[in-house]
This record gives structure tokens, C-alpha cells and sequence, in this order.
């Protein structure tokens, strides 16, 4: 498995594995991207450009993928969604970690550790110390993202109303590299 920034080429995969993954809300699965309004080909290589924290894990092919995003890009897809506009009023917010996906034949392999710890690599060499992420807590609460981030390190700071009754936690990650440096 490669662990490797995003190409404009993998867009189609990137929607074609957000479509499968994506779960209405009143879904009896227990983990997926709850109510999540798959861009199209065209929106995934919007997020795609100029992001160089926008990650897919290659095995033969896309397998998992993480998108995150610093103030300046999330502000491209602010306008049109509360969770994101929500975020940029928190001024503690600087990288913000929408979306991991990981195929689910894939699931339990190592992938998602390996997209997050490519994340903070590039994060911490970039100056960050942490970021931010949301997970679905209502009226599906999302186990086994909760129970990836708490074992890697993050702490649930708020939680976030929004879309009609989802309640969302919002996760911080100190990104282990910078709490050497404290």
C-alpha cells in the first residue's frame, strides 16, 4: 500500500467510494459517511486542487482516502455549509480533517492509521501542532471513527448542531511530533 497526495485522476474513485460508503441517516449500519452529500467528479477535484492534504491510500487501486483542510481552502466550501462555517468561526481551528474513507474490504488493515499518520507528517512540517476533525454522534453516532481517533490521541472539545438535527463532535488532535517539541 502507497500512501500518496491525491491526483485530479482519482477524483472518480474518490466519488465512486464516498457513494459506497455514505449512509442515509436512519441506516441500522453502524459506521459509514452519515448523510453525506457526495460531490460530484467535478467537486472531488475542486477539493482535489491545489490541497496538498488530500491523501489516498493506493493499493491496486484508491482503497481509502483522507481530505483535510487548512482555513484558506475550507473557506472555497464555507459558504454553503453550516459545519464548515461553523468551524471557521472557531478561531482554534487551522487544518480541519473532513473526511476518511476506507473501503471496507480494507477496513481494520492499517489503512486509516496510515492516511492520518501521512496527515500529521505533512501537517507538523508545515508548522501545525494539531487539527480538527468532526464525527457523527447524532442520530448515529459513528463507534468506530470515535473509538479510531480517541486510540490515536484526539479529544472531543464541543459538540456541533447542525442539518437538521445531526449533532456532530468536534475532535482535536495535538499531532504527536509537536508535543515533542513543547
Amino acid at each position: 500500500m502507497i500512501i500518496r497526495r491525491a491526483l485530479l485522476s482519482d477524483a472518480r474513485s474518490i466519488r465512486d467510494l464516498a457513494q459506497e460508503l455514505t449512509i442515509p441517516r436512519k441506516s441500522c449500519v453502524p459506521n459509514g459517511l452519515e448523510g453525506f452529500v457526495v460531490p460530484d467528479v467535478d467537486g472531488w477535484k475542486a477539493r482535489i486542487e491545489g490541497n496538498k492534504y488530500f491523501f489516498v491510500a493506493d493499493t491496486d487501486r484508491v482503497s481509502g482516502f483522507l481530505a483535510c483542510y487548512t482555513r484558506e481552502h475550507l473557506r472555497r466550501f464555507a459558504a454553503q455549509d453550516e459545519v464548515k462555517r461553523a468551524l471557521l468561526d472557531d478561531r482554534e481551528v487551522m487544518a480541519y480533517l473532513e473526511l476518511l474513507g476506507v473501503d471496507r474490504k480494507y477496513r481494520r488493515t492499517g489503512v486509516a492509521n496510515a492516511l492520518e499518520e501521512r496527515l500529521e507528517e505533512e501537517l507538523y512540517h508545515d508548522g501545525f501542532t494539531h487539527f480538527h476533525g468532526i464525527i457523527a454522534h447524532a442520530p448515529l453516532r459513528n463507534e468506530a471513527s470515535i473509538r479510531l481517533h480517541l486510540k490515536r490521541g484526539a479529544t472531543l472539545v464541543r459538540e456541533l448542531s447542525a442539518y437538521d438535527g445531526m449533532v456532530f463532535g468536534v475532535y482535536q488532535k495535538t499531532i504527536a511530533a509537536a508535543k515533542l517539541r513543547e
